[in-house]
């Protein structure tokens, strides 16, 4: 064979192995992934919980997409699209990828420049200085 045949086989077996190793991350850190014909009508609301407590907060990541309830207990960073609502007593940072269509409730709020907000924002009572964990 020739070596550029080699290169090209290398590097499947390469992007392959990335791929693979990312779809083990996503089920090792709980992330449900939830596909449906017709996304409006079907409302999930998914309560996921982490025992690792060097996590200091959720992650929606760029190519994910979240049609429904998303309720979180620490802070929550998005960088995908939500569809829904958006609930947690910490606070929620919009990335300048975020794309959220309905209700944001949050102790805080921010938002990088570039982000999309279609919906509403409602304050929710911050968290007391006792109940937040240490950095």
């Amino acid at each position: 064979m020739q070596m550029e045949t080699w290169l090209i086989i290398v590097g499947v077996v390469v992007m392959t192995i990335i791929v693979m190793d990312g779809r083990r991350k996503k089920r090792r850190l709980g992330v449900a992934v939830i596909t449906h014909p017709e996304p409006e009508a079907l409302m999930v609301e998914v309560a996921v919980e982490c025992a690792n407590e060097a996590v200091v907060g959720s992650h929606v990541g760029a190519a994910t997409r979240i049609h429904g309830i998303v309720t979180a207990q620490e802070n929550i960073s998005i960088s995908g699209s939500v569809q829904g609502e958006v609930h947690t007593t910490h606070g929620i940072t919009l990335t300048s990828l975020a794309s959220v269509q309905g209700l944001l409730s949050a102790g805080e709020l921010a938002c990088h420049a570039g982000a999309t907000v279609n919906g509403s924002i409602v304050p929710s009572p911050p968290v007391p200085a006792s109940m937040k964990k240490p950095a």
